[in-house]
């Protein structure tokens, strides 16, 4: 195989996953609900609180954690930290409302070298003062699914 030979098929290659990830996320996009006034104004701001799940040994461990969110168009967007022993982890954040009443945000790590990442489903009051929901996902020491609760104020 020549030189431009490769070249192309990597462009190729490269062109396709790209393709793919913006028809995803065009197409996930659709089916959220719009975000305007209050609900906006409720949303962007740094929400802290806890979560807690099930270890190894069976017992309940909690975690301090706070989000930054932002509103993009309908979807939202964010950041989140918390400390896993002593240990500080970087998450983002990313989704939005497919029902007026529930917050889907995936979380992945923000180093892409950590292999972890899930989903969050937070129930959202008509007075958002205290977010409360599940998680499950893919644990970053044990690499095996995780769940729990999650519990956030602004």
């Amino acid at each position: 195989m020549t030189t431009t030979e490769v070249i192309s098929l990597v462009t190729g290659i490269g062109l396709a996953v790209i393709s793919c990830a913006i028809y995803d996320a065009i197409r996930n996009a659709r089916h959220l609900l719009p975000l305007k006034g209050q609900r906006r104004k409720a949303i962007e701001k740094k929400w802290s609180g806890f979560f807690t799940q099930v270890n190894a040994a069976g017992t309940v461990d909690r975690f301090s954690i706070f989000f930054i969110l932002k509103v993009r168009g309908k979807r939202i967007v964010g950041s989140g930290e918390y400390t896993d022993g002593t240990q500080k982890v970087s998450i983002t954040l990313r989704g939005g409302f497919y029902r007026d009443d529930h917050l889907h945000l995936s979380y992945i790590n923000h180093d892409k070298a950590i292999f972890q990442h899930g989903l969050i489903i937070l129930h959202w009051p008509n007075t958002p003062i205290t977010l409360k929901g599940k998680f499950v996902g893919i644990g970053k020491q044990t690499n095996a699914i995780v769940s729990g609760n999650i519990e956030l104020s602004a």
